[in-house]
Order: structure tokens, then sequence, then C-alpha cells
């Protein structure tokens, strides 16, 4: 591996990238003087002011003139909770802060009335705001009091969310019970996650621990783990599955019981407690019937491969002897984790701060009056609006979020690659001290504008399509079929091109680390030595690929079977399936930062030996393999997958590698 003579690449790349950090830091500093992060955590009513604190008066800039809003400034302190109007009508009703969320049900007026004078809690307009009212104006949208009925309410990201609802007085509309619906469906699901947030965070740690175990299984114990994971995958995907058809099957039971015969329970109507039942039961059979085809699926597959499992085997013992000569690979993930964690709450911060940096206007509400809806009437409340510069500035800023990620992600993979080189290259194993400092010292002074070029690339394709991803989203229910056909397509499109990208992108990382040449010629190099090696790539890299992905699945499927096991007992728990899927995706994660870096490994260990090869080629017998047990490994690999798919052999069993493009000072 070349490390004299190496040179800043790619520095225009660098120059972009160091600039657009610059452009983001100030977009942050922008954000933080101008936004107010209360208006997320307490929420803000429809006359400017910040729950939970004392509000100064709002200006404002009307038909160019400053004028200063007459129903603001309002002492919010201790009321903590917004509260709408009329909840049938949620995006056309005035909003006000309240100490606390209704604790029952108000029919009427005077119930309210009652409630007020014995509790001290108000759910009418503010005193300031009560003046400009007249009588006709008691029960509406806008105020003074809230439309009736007024549903008992509990406390959801400190907005009042209705917890039952109750038909009858009122005169409340069918429609209402989608609506009421989707917020206890938000409302289950935010109370399930608050209940075993202490239960998710202990599976979590278990999802760590046994991928923990499965990489030091894999390094010490690969004859045996092998043949583990391929039963074990398929042990995990049949219990998974068959749990869930258990649980459908109960679920059908129950509704068949309960439904036509049980008596409604206290603050629920049939309408609620059928949509329940049904959607678990809908949703079991759903999750049932998926799980059902990935476990055949699965099991298939770990069929066709089970006599491939010595070459998996001799795999991991080679990709071993790395990691035993470098422990703090497995390291990587780690700090990957932790950087992109402290990058994504500096984002989400500065993202809040940036979203409630809006200029405030009038917006004149229709005042619609109950009792004779025939008379209307506006009421001026406070709406915000995100100008041109600030739509470009979230923009900006959002599409810094895919960019800064994929550079960490680049790093990652460059560190591990120039660390595999350093060692693979070395002349005395034993004496080249760490290889991954060595590398991270390489990145971080020569080739951090290659990663930013070739994370670049990537947000390219990536940014667009999350954009039509979030358009298809849009379009759902609708009846443009065209349109919806053609943006699948696009969608799907950019994602098979990120993937070819992204595989080409890993290898010319190894090929940078390797040579030290800039983005575009180290692409050109992975390339041809991919294209010149397909067949071998094929038959080395995809089947330990795949073990690998089989042992992240294992982590996935265990820690589902034992979360869904764990929620479903659990009484309290409303939607146990929704926390499941939650820790399944924790636990995938988890598996994959470990167990990426065997893949990462493999990858970079073929090629470093697909360059040694043609360096040796050239040498013309001057040059020998560093590494001759790995040189032997390869050969022997390859004779037994010939013999194995009945190709005869070639006279030479050394891999036929034609030098194209390869750079002379590669050595």
């Amino acid at each position: 591996m070349r490390v004299k003579g190496r040179s800043c690449t790619d520095v225009f790349c660098f120059g972009l990238f160091a600039f657009f950090i610059v452009a983001l830091l100030i977009i942050g500093a922008y954000g933080y003087t101008h936004g107010d992060l209360y208006k997320i955590i307490y929420g803000s009513d429809s006359f400017g002011g910040v729950c939970n604190r004392k509000n100064p008066n709002i200006s404002i800039i009307y038909n160019g003139t400053k004028e200063t809003y007459p129903f603001g400034g309002n002492d919010l302190r201790n009321k903590k909770y917004l509260f709408p109007m009329d909840i049938r009508n949620p995006s056309k009703s005035a909003w006000i802060c309240v100490d606390q969320c209704p604790p029952q049900t108000f029919i009427s007026g005077k119930e309210m009335y009652d409630y007020r004078k014995s509790n001290g809690t108000d759910f009418c307009m503010y005193s300031k705001i009560r003046q400009k009212f007249n009588n006709k104006h008691l029960s509406s949208n806008t105020g003074v009091c809230p439309t009736f009925p007024v549903f008992k309410s509990e406390s959801i990201l400190n907005r009042c969310i209705p917890s039952d609802l109750i038909e009858g007085a009122g005169g409340v509309l069918d429609n209402l019970v989608d609506f009421i619906n989707s917020f206890d469906f938000v409302r289950g699901i935010a109370r399930d996650l608050v209940l075993l947030w202490n239960e998710i965070l202990f599976i979590s740690l278990c999802a760590l621990c046994v991928s923990l175990l499965v990489v030091f299984l894999i390094r010490f114990f690969a004859p045996i783990v092998v043949y583990l994971i391929y039963a074990l995958v398929v042990a995990s995907t049949i219990g998974v599955s068959s749990l869930l058809w258990y649980f459908w099957y109960d679920a059908s039971r129950k509704a068949d019981l309960i439904l036509p015969t049980a008596a409604i329970p206290e603050g629920a109507t049939a309408n609620r407690l059928s949509f329940e039942i049904d959607f678990d039961a809908r949703t079991l059979l759903a999750l049932a019937v998926v799980s059902t085809i990935v476990s055949i699926f699965l099991t298939l597959i770990v069929w066709c491969l089970w006599p491939r499992g010595t070459l998996v085997i001799d795999l991991f013992k080679q990709a071993g002897k790395a990691v035993s000569k470098m422990p703090s690979l497995l390291f990587q993930p780690i700090i990957t984790s932790l950087v992109l964690m402290l990058f994504l709450c500096y984002w989400g911060i500065v993202f809040a701060y940036l979203y409630t940096s809006a200029d405030p206007y009038f917006h004149m509400l229709d005042r619609i009056n109950v009792n004779s809806p025939q008379e209307y009437d506006e009421l001026p409340i406070i709406k915000y609006d995100i100008y041109p510069l600030l739509r470009y500035m979230i923009w900006i800023h959002v599409f810094g979020l895919v960019w800064i990620s994929e550079f960490v992600f680049a790093a990652q993979r460059m560190v591990i690659a120039g660390a595999i080189a350093c060692w693979y290259f070395a002349k005395d194993r034993n004496a080249i001290g760490s290889p991954c400092f060595q590398a991270i010292h390489m990145l971080f002074r020569y080739h951090l504008g290659s990663i930013a070029f070739g994370s670049l690339i990537i947000t390219a394709v990536k940014f667009p399509r999350y954009i039509f991803m979030y358009f298809y989203a849009k379009m759902t229910g609708s009846k443009n079929f065209v349109v919806k056909y053609l943006l699948a397509c696009v969608i799907g499109l950019l994602a098979c091109i990120e993937k070819c990208l992204r595989y080409l992108h890993h290898n010319a990382y190894t090929v940078i680390a390797i040579s030290g040449q800039s983005f575009c010629p180290a692409s050109k190099t992975a390339t041809n030595i991919l294209l010149d090696n397909a067949v071998n790539v094929a038959t080395i890299n995809s089947v330990g690929d795949f073990v690998l992905f089989l042992a992240k699945s294992m982590v996935t499927f265990a820690t589902a079977c034992f979360a869904g096991y764990s929620f479903h007992s659990n009484p309290k728990v409303n939607y146990w399936y929704i926390s499941t899927i939650l820790c399944a995706a924790i636990a995938y994660f988890i598996a994959n930062c470990f167990v990426s870096v065997y893949e990462m490994i493999v990858d970079t260990l073929f090629l470093c030996y697909a360059e040694e090869t043609a360096m040796v080629s050239r040498s013309n017998g001057s040059q020998h393999y560093a590494d001759a047990d790995f040189h032997d490994f390869m050969n022997t690999t390859l004779q037994r997958e010939r013999n194995y798919r009945r190709v005869p052999a070639a006279e030479n069993n050394e891999i036929e590698m034609r030098d194209r493009n390869v750079p002379k000072d590669a050595a």
C-alpha cells in the first residue's frame, strides 16, 4: 500500500463540503435567534401566545404599517395544555391554553360552569378576548366557550386529545368517529411507548449483547456458528410466524365472543370497540402472512446454501485474522453511531428552531354560531407564514441531513478499508502499530474530499427519491393511477441506481485507501476489478454477505419473538405489535452496525488481493504475495467452487486478472 507520496484528493469537493458546513452553521444560528422551542414543547395558541409562560405583545406588519395585535400578550403561566374550542373541526377552531385537559365530558355549559366553580379550571376564552364577544357567541368554534359536548381528554405532547367518544347529547356528528379513532390510535401508541420505555430499552440492550455475542462466535467458533446461524434463523422465523398466527387466532376468537354478547365497557362505544378489535385482528393477519412468506423464503435459501458452509467457514476464518489483529475495528460502528446521534440531535434542534422562525400574520377565522348556523362573524387569529428565505434554509438543512449522514458512513468505510489495507500490505504485521489510527490519520490528512464527493453523489440520487416518495405518499387515495405508477417506477429506478452506486463507492473507498487515488480514478479501478472478477465476486462475496444477513435476521426475529410475547401478555398495552416492530427495527439496526464490519472486511480483503495479484503479475515474479495463506485460500476456494459448479478448472489455479487502468505506483 502506497503511503509515501500521497497528496490531498478531490480538494474542490472538500472546499465545497466545508462551505456547506459553514452555511449549515449560519442557518443554525439564524434559527436559534429567530425561533422558539417552547412553541413545539408546549405549543402556541391561536393568539400568538406560548403556553406555560408570560407572553409579550405581538407586533405585525399589516398593510405596510406595524400594528400591535389586540389579543396578544396573555399571561399563560401554569397553563401548559392546548385545548380546541371545537373538537369537531380542529383545523377551523381557535385553540387556547388551559391548566388541565377536561377530566370529564361536559354536555352543557351548566356542567362546565359548575365544574369551574368547584375546581377553578376554566375552558373558555381569556378575559381580554371575552370583552369583544356578545352573548350570541357563547358557544362556537371561536368561543367564548367551546362547542358542546366537550370530551374527556388526555394530554399527549401537551395537546388535549379526546380519550372517549360518548354519543347522543350535543348532536355529535357521525364522521367524528373516524376523527376520534385516529387520535385514539396515536394516543394509544404514545401511551404504550411511555409505559414500555424501560422494557424497550432492556430489549435493545439484549439485542446489543446478542449482536456482540454473534460477532464473538464468528471470530472464535466459525465452524459451529455458521451452521448454528442456519438453524437459528429458520427456528426464529418459524417461531415468530407461529406466534403471530396464534395471536391472530386468539384475537379472532375474542372478536367472535365479545362483539355480539359483551356489554360495552365504560367510556367506549360499539363503534370504537369494533374498530379496535377488528383492527387488531386484521393487523395480526397481515403480519402473520408476511412473516410466513419470509420464513418460507429464508428456509429455502438456507437449504440451498447449506452445502456452501465450508466456504463461509473458511472466509470467516480469514476475516477473523484481521479482527484478532485489530479488535478496535469492532468499535467503529459504536463511534459512528455516537457521531450520528450527536449530529441528529443537533439537526433536530436546529430544525425545530427553523420551523418556529416563521413570521406571524393576521388570519380571519370564520365564527359560526352553533345555535344558529346562518350567523357568521370573524375573529382575527395569528398564523405563521414560512417565507421564501426560510423555506430555502429548511430545504438546505434537510439536504444537509442526507449528505452529512452519508459522509459519516463513508468515513467509517474508509477507516475500515484503510486499516485492513495497512494490515494486509504490511511487511511486518507485528510492527505496524495501530492500523486503525493510521487509517484515521490518512482519512483526515488526505481523503476527506474523496468521501465528500462520493457521499454527494449518493445524496444527489437519494434526496430526489425521498422527494418523490413524499409526493407518492401524498397521493394516497388519489384516482390518478398513471401518475402514481410513474412515481413508483421512478422511486424504484432511483433506489436501484443508489444501491449500485453505493456498492461501487464502497469498493472505490477501498482503492483510495490502498493507492491514494482520487475518487473518479479509484471508481474506475474498482469497476475494472469487479468486471474482471465478476464470477469470483459472486462466488465469494454473495455467499458470505448473505450468511451475515441471516445473522442479522436471526437477532431481529429473536428480539421480535421475545418482545412480542412479553408485550402481548401485558394487559395494559394497547397496540403491542407497534412496540414489537419498533424493538425489531432497533435490533436490526444494532446488529447491522456490528455484523456489517465483517462484510466490509471481506470486501476489502478481496479487493486487496485483487490489487496485489495485478501488482504481482506486473512485477514478473519480483514481488510476492503479502499473505500467502489468504492467497492459498482464494485459489483453493475458487477451485472448489469450480468443481461444485462442474466447470472445468483453468490450467492455472491463479485468479486471472487483466491489468486494466491500475496505477503503477499502487505498491
